[in-house]
């Protein structure tokens, strides 16, 4: 007997009832949305937190041994800095100085709150060419004393300021360790969940607003990251690794790409947030497979005479199972689209919103829809099991 049928009967199924398809596409595309940003949120914590790593140029970072996040404020002493500079395959290094505890940034007649302050010699490149292109244009502004950009995503809710006055050219008078500060530009690199806000100067502004930054005389004694170039030819690994053994263990050094992996690492593994985020996505998994099964099952429900009448026909199982399989699958389609355009929407408000960085990359659409898949399809498995296990007699 053939088996295969013309008749597209698992799509008339499924549309024959425009309310309750509209229903169920809801459902998933509820729990489509809800694993989506899970990830977002998950990506975001992660890009944000690396985003200023990202950002450098160098091929090699020199962290404190202690250092066991970018958040923490574990530094090491710029003579290793000399040090580096003294390796045969090393063509440059620079000092980052990075401070968010002594920072605190008000503007006039305003609360006094937590900023990132990043400084560094301005006049080198040390960023990737578009963040670079933006301070290099604003370069004879930060010359000058007292001065600073703010980043663009810097939270207006927390600092009570408009960074987009400044970007418009109205520069703003505000305090910065109890110092008037002078914001001239803006630049745009995003907040993480440490950091509310940046603000970049360079190294001089940095001394005259931390002088005596780890209880030193000298506020420049003490740097948190050290960019290291290569000259060109030479093996990063192995120039880290001679590194390594020239500066002791006082100091840990990374590749770029070894340190963002690291910090990866620790926010995922180390701290609860990265747990947080991936129950949230198997919850939205779980909550996807109790909406999908409750529509298949009713589906299957209203037509068991139908099907009994096939049953007793000679069709088999696997027909059924194929039936229904497809079924889940037009369901996951249908709710995966408007999942992922509102999805999308929704991630470019909460950038817009909070300042975190919120993307939708093709792994995490690829990964999202095969989990839908797999969960309309886990539900129809287990709802074809009412129709399997029935005597077509009893369905009359």
């Amino acid at each position: 007997m053939q088996l295969v049928t013309r008749t597209p009967l698992a799509w008339k199924n499924l549309t024959h009832n425009g309310r309750r398809l509209a229903v169920a596409v809801s459902g998933v595309t509820f729990a489509v949305v809800l694993m989506f940003m899970e990830q977002g949120f998950q990506n975001a914590l992660f890009d944000s937190t690396v985003a200023l790593v990202r950002n450098f140029t160098a091929d090699i970072v020199i962290v404190s041994s202690s250092r066991y996040s970018l958040s923490s404020s574990s530094r090491f002493p710029f003579h290793a800095v000399l040090l580096a500079r003294g390796a045969p395959d090393v063509a440059q290094v620079q000092p980052i100085y990075v401070e968010n505890y002594l920072s605190l940034f008000r503007p006039p007649h305003r609360t006094s709150r937590p900023i990132r302050v990043i400084a560094a010699d301005l006049r080198q490149p040390l960023f990737q060419p578009t963040l670079q292109e933006v301070i290099s244009r604003q370069a004879s502004l930060l010359a000058a004393p007292q001065t600073a950009l703010i980043d663009v995503m810097s939270k207006e809710s927390i600092y009570e300021l408009d960074p987009g006055r400044v970007a418009g050219g109205s520069p703003e008078y505000v305090e910065l360790a109890d110092k008037q500060l002078q914001l001239v530009g803006t630049f745009q690199l995003g907040t993480d969940f440490a950091n509310d806000g940046t603000l970049l100067m360079n190294l001089e502004n940095f001394a005259h607003y931390f002088p005596r930054r780890d209880l030193s005389s000298d506020a420049l004694a003490m740097v948190d990251l050290g960019l290291v170039h290569c000259r060109f030819g030479s093996d990063p690994g192995q120039v880290r690794d001679q590194l390594q053994r020239q500066l002791g263990g006082n100091v840990r050094v990374y590749t770029r790409q070894e340190l963002v992996d690291k910090e990866i690492r620790f926010w995922d593994r180390s701290t609860p947030i990265g747990i947080i985020f991936r129950v949230g996505m198997i919850m939205g998994f779980v909550v996807g497979i109790l909406i999908c099964y409750q529509v298949l099952y009713n589906d299957i429900a209203d037509h068991l005479a139908e099907f009994a009448t096939l049953m007793a026909m000679g069709y088999g199982a696997l027909y059924f199972v194929g039936i229904v399989v497809r079924s889940a699958v037009y369901l996951a389609l249908l709710g995966f689209v408007p999942g992922l355009g509102i999805s999308w929407l929704l991630f470019q408000g909460i950038t817009l919103w909070t300042g975190l960085t919120m993307n939708l990359s093709r792994w995490d659409i690829g990964l999202t829809l095969a989990f839908t898949v797999a969960m309309c399809i886990l539900s129809g498995l287990f709802a074809v099991r009412k129709l399997l296990a029935a005597d077509p007699a009893s369905l009359f």
